[in-house]
């Protein structure tokens, strides 16, 4: 039993001195016995190694998870996708002076048709059986043309003759066809239907883009006008995306601009820069390899863990400095925050983490990868704040010279 007393009284002398040192007492006036003593050295030696191969590698380091990270916010766009087909309405309206514009005119019609062939070219554009769902005049005409040839598939045309089209026309509204979708009652404006099922923001807008070009292109005294949810959402793209960078920008200079003030030090401010971007790469670079796209639950993701993981930071400069202040030794001031504070920052990220992972058992995919995104991203901080913030803390020495003595 002496044994074993003698080793009880070695560690909680050991526990003592520990602890006595972190409150603010000199190290070197603490009796340790040889063993604490051994062990102590041997950490601090440790540290010292560790923090040396830290910053000899940190700018290496920080350029490979740069690289590394498939986000790019300047790419970054909504993709929406849907069982059901997403209509998008483009109008052609003439004036009404413009006898010529008139859709009972074969050289509309086939202007017509050549947009009609363009979108089909579209990758967006929703097939079926290898055939675009584009609706529009054109489908009536060149069935009711193909059905008064005997049902010739070489009949499936714009006839050229604007009687014979005229008369297609009218032999189709007799029989109970209905025009009013795809004309109005002038026979001025024109309708084509676009079923887009699956899409992009970004890749819809040049699309957009190129049947407003071609329009002027082919109808240059008319109006083209396109219409529809998609093209909604492809407009809103732009602001998303940019209301997004807009946001976590102005979120990293207000945290950068408070710890300026808070430590009176623009060292330190941009000190906590640098381990709140990682948790945004690391979001970013998930999103990018597992094909996560952008949308408006994602976007709300860097914003607000930016604004969570900001607080361990804040929280392990403070202690650090606190205890600098006492010890002007940065190696003990960091070795007495992990002590003393690190199993704490440790137990608030693991619970916040878990509050949001209870978003797995949500049903709506947007959620969940909320939950999951948001988890991975306090993860990283903390990771961040642990390896990140205090070798910065020890290359860049912002809170005074150490003394040397002691």
């Amino acid at each position: 039993m002496k044994p074993v007393k003698i080793r009880h009284s070695l560690i909680q002398k050991e526990l003592h001195a520990r602890k006595n040192w972190i409150n603010g007492l000199n190290a070197s006036d603490i009796p340790l016995s040889k063993d604490a003593k051994r062990s102590s050295l041997h950490l601090r030696s440790s540290l010292q190694l560790v923090f040396r191969r830290c910053s000899k590698s940190m700018s290496t380091w920080i350029t490979l998870n740069l690289w590394v990270c498939a986000f790019r916010i300047s790419g970054a766009s909504i993709k929406l996708r849907s069982r059901s087909s997403v209509p998008i309405l483009v109008t052609i309206l003439c004036s009404p002076l413009m006898k010529m514009m008139q859709y009972k005119n074969p050289d509309v019609l086939k202007k017509l048709d050549k947009l009609s062939t363009l979108i089909g070219t579209f990758r967006l554009t929703k097939m079926n059986n290898g055939v675009p769902k584009i609706f529009s005049i054109l489908d009536i005409v060149k069935e009711m043309n193909q059905t008064m040839h005997s049902d010739d598939p070489a009949f499936y045309t714009i006839p050229d003759d604007e009687d014979l089209l005229a008369q297609l026309l009218f032999l189709y509204e007799i029989s109970g066809g209905q025009t009013s979708r795809w004309v109005d009652e002038e026979f001025r404006t024109l309708r084509m239907s676009i079923d887009v099922a699956s899409y992009d923001a970004n890749e819809l807008a040049a699309n957009l883009k190129t049947i407003e070009q071609t329009c002027a292109e082919l109808f240059p005294q008319a109006d083209c006008h396109l219409i529809g949810a998609a093209v909604q959402f492809a407009e809103l793209n732009n602001k998303i995306v940019f209301g997004e960078l807009y946001s976590f920008l102005t979120s990293l200079g207000a945290i950068a601009i408070l710890m300026m003030l808070v430590f009176g030090s623009v060292k330190m401010g941009l000190i906590g820069l640098i381990p709140n971007i990682f948790p945004v790469l690391v979001i970013g670079a998930i999103m990018g390899y597992l094909g996560i796209s952008l949308d408006l639950m994602t976007m709300a993701i860097m914003p607000m863990i930016l604004g969570i993981a900001v607080d361990d930071t804040i929280h392990f400069t403070n202690h650090a400095k606190y205890l600098f202040e006492k010890e002007k030794s940065y190696n003990r001031a960091i070795f007495g925050t992990f002590y003393s504070i690190g199993k704490t920052l440790a137990m608030t990220t693991i619970i916040l983490s878990a509050t949001f992972l209870v978003y797995l058992t949500c049903n709506i995919a947007a959620i969940l990868r909320l939950g999951v995104l948001a988890a991975v991203g306090l993860m990283s901080a903390l990771a961040a704040d642990y390896l990140m913030t205090p070798v910065l803390i020890y290359i860049s020495k912002p809170f005074g010279k150490e003394e040397t003595n002691g």
